[in-house]
């Protein structure tokens, strides 16, 4: 009986610390091992099928396992200008294809499945399908907008709720590195769009509202990038990047009076960091 006990205690004690099949399929995933994570999903399918983790551990087996990296030069894509070296990513486009597809199936059975609906816009960008990618954000704040006190989750269905988590915290967060990754220049009409939303759905947000600047300086529509630059200071009348932007756009309107009111604006901080932005000022003032 003695033994028996040992054994069962052995048994239960291990299973606490067995690898799940999704943490299985991650480490596979990471160390290149891309034949043995197949096998993992494939036997873990004939018991969960449609399990959401299953569902994107397939996306990520389709996604990385022809990815390529490589590198460009080339101007900002948020503001046209500039050079820069950056890396991109390579994407089989067959299997991107099979790997959205797998998404498109976890979102229809589970739509508030934060993860799935942001990993799905991010692919969709980093692969430089920009409208799609935009397109996937703005369904997502929609989607939101309809049902803003429903419960979300995130991987292996950790509850927003349960966690004590804030979801338009989330929100705000992961779209400042996904505006990083769009290009400004593509589908303007949609990136628009996607703007307003995020503004109408979530409210103001002087991060947001500097970003929208930008993309308006993009179009070369200053009086309306100085409008979103405007709103952003009075919700947050300390930050230096917008109260800078604000100076570079009075000088693009050519009224100088304005220009060097906000450059000495900053220069009054007496401040390392006001400084450094007060010079940045100045040397655009001086063109």
């Amino acid at each position: 009986m003695k033994k028996l006990f040992v054994f069962l205690f052995l048994i239960n004690y291990c299973s606490l610390f067995a690898e799940s099949n999704h943490e299985k399929v991650i480490k596979a995933l990471k160390n290149g091992k891309y034949n043995s994570a197949k096998e993992i999903l494939t036997e873990w399918e004939k018991t969960e099928p449609e399990n959401p983790d299953l569902l994107t551990g397939w996306f990520n087996y389709y996604q990385l396992r022809n990815q390529e990296s490589s590198c460009r030069i080339g101007p900002s894509k948020l503001t046209g200008r500039g050079i820069y070296d950056y890396g991109v990513t390579i994407y089989n486009e067959d299997d991107l294809k099979i790997a959205i597809g797998y998404l498109d199936k976890a979102l229809s059975l589970y739509p508030y499945r934060l993860d799935i609906q942001f990993g799905k816009a991010r692919c969709l960008l980093d692969a430089e399908h920009y409208a799609e990618g935009t397109n996937q954000l703005i369904s997502v704040l929609k989607l939101y907008e309809k049902s803003p006190s429903h419960d979300w989750y995130w991987t292996l269905d950790e509850s927003f709720k349960e966690n004590g988590w804030d979801v338009k915290d989330t929100f705000f967060g992961c779209y400042q590195d996904y505006i990083n990754m769009m290009d400004f220049g593509v589908d303007r009409t949609k990136t628009q769009e996607f703007f307003e939303c995020m503004l109408k759905i979530l409210g103001e947000n002087p991060v947001i509202l500097n970003y929208y600047s930008i993309f308006y300086k993009y179009v070369d529509d200053n009086e309306n990038s100085l409008k979103c630059l405007l709103k952003a200071y009075e919700l947050d009348n300390d930050d230096f990047i917008i109260m800078t932007n604000i100076c570079y756009t009075y000088h693009n309107l050519k009224n100088e009076k304005e220009a060097n009111y906000w450059y000495q604006k900053i220069l009054s901080y007496d401040t390392d960091e006001s400084k450094w932005y007060a010079e940045k000022c100045q040397e655009y003032l001086s063109h």
